[in-house]
């Protein structure tokens, strides 16, 4: 018989788009989309307060969780707005450990600023590793 956290487990591979719905949220079409998406780089284009980094906090998480040892890369216009990004990655990982079982996850955050030459113009990138453990 399947315990409870490897169904959720198998639930959250098959469609990753739960994981919003375990934050609580009803994802928009572009939500499921970008959480679906196996794409690397991708180009999200909607209103302020539009779910943009708690989506992309969600997509963090499931890239971490689901590709143990991969590197994240957060990055922002301003220091605050990475630091808050780290902050709802944190929140949305905690929800997921407690659906799974996970047992621990180390968090590391490294800032980098006023990169030289940087083509895309951010002032602050944040290098995010989650070292996740299964419990």
């Amino acid at each position: 018989m399947m315990s409870n956290r490897y169904a959720a487990e198998l639930a959250l591979r098959a469609d990753p788009a739960g994981i919003l719905e375990l934050c609580g949220m009803d994802p928009d079409a572009w939500q499921a989309d970008v959480m679906r998406s196996d794409h690397k780089r991708q180009h999200i284009k909607v209103h302020r307060q539009g779910g943009k980094s708690t989506t992309i906090a969600a997509r963090l998480v499931k890239d971490a969780m689901f590709d143990p040892g991969s590197l994240q890369l957060i990055g922002s216009p301003t220091q605050r707005q990475s630091v808050e990004l780290f902050r709802k990655v944190k929140g949305v990982y905690r929800i997921c450990a407690r659906t799974l079982g996970l047992k621990s996850a180390r968090f590391e955050e490294t800032p980098i600023s006023n990169l030289k030459n940087d083509p895309l113009d951010i002032e602050q990138w944040t290098v995010m590793h989650m070292e996740l453990r299964n419990g």
